[in-house]
């Protein structure tokens, strides 16, 4: 009879606990797919600050990011539009490409987010550009303040799996307070993993959705 009720509910769960992501999923490949149809990769990348999260895919700019708070809330690959907006016309007449990241200047943001709380600070956005001979060269700097919002843990299921996750939302502005940059992560602790879901002015708020459809290991 055991036997039996296992088995019942071994079909009546959509996936089995070990088919479920935990937290080795970048050390073996990570496949998310967002709410617009995009799918995207997470993989290990050994590099000079350790483990760190690889993307892979295709999609409308850049809706997945690696984030792991233990390293220090480092965000890369600010949107390239930005970038040049920062630089200027006359920086960027012959430069192939431009990049730019974003970097906390004062006191850094906690190591283990309350849910519910918030964190603000000083920041650097720095910008390189690509000239004719493919070297890279810092362009500009601007000095800008980010506020980080915590909102309240939510289980979720996806693809057929059990999650605790923390929305974050967070916000980059300039000194005249314009809004430079905007996102929302889908913290995931168990993995220490985030994925960028939305931006934007309907980015705000705990009533908002993942965004995220599938998620599941490589095959």
């Amino acid at each position: 009879m055991r036997a039996l009720c296992l088995a019942l509910l071994a079909l009546a769960c959509p996936a089995h606990a070990a088919d479920c992501p935990g937290a080795d999923a970048a050390t073996y490949g990570l496949s998310v797919k967002t709410q617009n149809g995009d799918t995207w990769s997470f993989g290990a990348q050994l590099g000079s600050d350790g483990i760190s999260a690889g993307i892979e895919g295709q999609g409308h700019g850049t809706p997945l990011s690696g984030y792991s708070i233990s390293e220090g809330y480092k965000i890369f690959a600010l949107s390239e539009p930005l970038a040049r907006r920062i630089a200027g016309p006359e920086v960027l007449a012959d430069k192939r490409a431009v990049f730019a990241s974003l970097e906390i200047t004062g006191r850094g943001a906690p190591a283990t987010p309350n849910p519910g709380t918030f964190w603000t600070g000083k920041g650097k956005i720095e910008v390189s550009a690509q000239q004719q001979n493919w070297t890279t060269i810092p362009v500009a700097t601007l000095p800008v303040q980010m506020r980080y919002d915590y909102l309240p843990l939510q289980d979720v299921v996806i693809s057929g799996c059990p999650y605790t996750v923390m929305p974050i939302e967070y916000r980059v502005t300039g000194a005249d307070g314009e809004v430079l940059v905007k996102r929302r992560m889908i913290y995931f602790p168990l993995m220490d993993l985030a994925v960028i879901t939305r931006w934007g002015p309907d980015a705000e708020g705990p009533e908002r959705k993942t965004g995220i459809t599938g998620l599941g290991y490589d095959n």
